[in-house]
């Protein structure tokens, strides 16, 4: 049978064809924002680290306004441009870089544009000015490896410190504008986590409105604090779904054998997650994903 070109559904089919196609398009081509001015400047070595806080707040960062100036190593700069949150992929990312890229400090002034801008704004003309004065290429790569499954440690039952979330009174969402405090009146509470130490060297944690998943993100952005755990990547694998509160406090501790309770006798982050959340760890294997730089240069001059 010969089809014709001129009927009613051929016709509709066309015209889907042409208007998908030129979606496609028009979504490659958007360009990423960018700031009104920017100047990139090399540092001392020995210049103090400023203005990344917003970067490396884990989960609970404002969005910054106005006139923005930073200064430190590129690696902070390409996690919070490309949102790596987490401290293993970071550190694979970091040994990527040459050796100027991982320690050579740049000051950056950059002003962005009248108005507010949301947090993913800031991150996206970030990337844009890395991309353009660092020339810099990177790419995602999925590939299987080791990983640190968190499971329920015992069927049907969790910790103590494991709450389902309340979602009154509510909590303030990263990125929000935090109200003043009013006195008589309790502070706001802010989603996402939060996190300090406490005498004894005791670690103080404490999540707010997070899924199991994105708190194994935020436990993973801890690095090096945690302890007991080694450095794989974590996964969540408790089958836990909805949102949660959590605050878990232990020993820091810089073995990375999985013990339970620390030199001091307090538990370790192992420990407690399994006492106080009713968590466990276990090694396995999981889809694991990186960034990839795959091209970085000198920045050119102002």
């Amino acid at each position: 049978m010969k089809l014709s070109c001129q009927g009613p559904i051929a016709r509709l089919a066309f015209s889907l064809f042409l208007f998908c196609t030129l979606a496609r398009s028009q979504q490659a081509a958007a360009p990423l924002p960018t700031f009104e001015s920017a100047s990139v400047k090399p540092a001392s070595p020995d210049a103090p680290m400023e203005g990344l806080g917003f970067m490396i707040a884990l989960g609970r960062a404002q969005t910054p306004h106005g006139l923005l100036t930073m200064t430190g190593p590129l690696p902070p700069l390409i996690m919070f441009a490309y949102g790596v949150d987490d401290e293993v992929e970071a550190r694979a990312m970091r040994a990527r870089l040459p050796d100027w890229g991982q320690h050579q400090k740049y000051t950056i002034v950059a002003r962005p544009p009248e108005g507010s801008q949301s947090m993913e704004d800031i991150r996206l003309m970030l990337r844009n000015l890395l991309e353009d004065r660092f020339a810099l290429k990177a790419h995602r790569e999925n590939h299987t490896g080791m990983v640190n499954l968190l499971s329920v440690a015992r069927p049907g039952a969790t910790g103590p410190n494991l709450k389902p979330h309340e979602t009154s009174p509510g909590c303030i969402k990263p990125g929000t504008p935090v109200p003043e405090t009013v006195a008589g009146k309790p502070s706001p509470v802010l989603c996402g986590l939060q996190i300090n130490r406490r005498e004894g060297g005791i670690m103080h944690v404490s999540m707010i409105d997070v899924t199991l998943p994105e708190a194994c993100t935020l436990f993973d952005g801890l690095g090096g604090v945690l302890g007991g755990r080694g450095m794989d990547r974590m996964v969540d694998a408790t089958g836990l779904t909805g949102h949660y509160d959590m605050t878990l406090d232990f020993q820091i501790d810089e073995a990375n054998a999985p013990q339970t309770t620390s030199d001091g006798g307090a538990p370790t982050f192992t420990g407690a997650l399994e006492k106080q959340l009713g968590l466990r760890l276990k090694k396995g294997t999981g889809q694991i994903e990186d960034l990839i730089v795959d091209h970085i240069a000198q920045p050119t001059a102002d």
